[in-house]
């Protein structure tokens, strides 16, 4: 969500913008630009605190960097417009400006991420079951255990 969203402000297609930066920042570096709580998320947004700093920006180009930082920018009045985008260096000359390969690292992070999130949906899933609440008996325990 962009902060204009988060902050329940008016918002029109610059917040688009601001969720293609979101996706695009996913695609280079391989995790979301922000992460924790959802208080902490939303604060994060709001002051468009994120980092492109760290091992998995070292191949990523400053145009490409450029370009997010653009996509990105909290106020939406500033923030670059859907047809900018498009004209930036890193599309427009995407053949001289962006490899035609995976970034390995990026691909890695991505499941990496993937894979947090799953086991935190299922930790998440089992804590949360019915199968938890007390057992009063003893044929209740065994057929708890044995799944019968």
């Amino acid at each position: 969500m962009a902060p204009e969203v988060v902050a329940k402000r008016p918002y029109g297609t610059s917040s688009d913008v601001w969720s293609a930066g979101v996706l695009l920042y996913v695609l280079l570096s391989g995790r979301p630009p922000f992460n924790g709580p959802k208080q902490v998320v939303y604060d994060s947004v709001i002051e468009g605190r994120y980092s492109i700093n760290g091992f998995q920006w070292q191949n990523i180009s400053d145009c490409a960097k450029d370009l997010l930082v653009k996509m990105l920018t909290v106020d939406p009045a500033r923030r670059i417009s859907a047809q900018e985008a498009l004209t930036h260096p890193w599309i427009k000359d995407r053949d001289r400006s962006a490899p035609r390969r995976h970034l390995q690292e990026t691909v890695d992070e991505i499941r990496k991420y993937n894979s947090r999130r799953k086991l935190k949906s299922n930790v998440l899933a089992a804590v949360n079951s019915s199968k938890w609440l007390p057992v009063t008996d003893f044929g209740s325990t065994y057929s708890f255990l044995s799944g019968d």
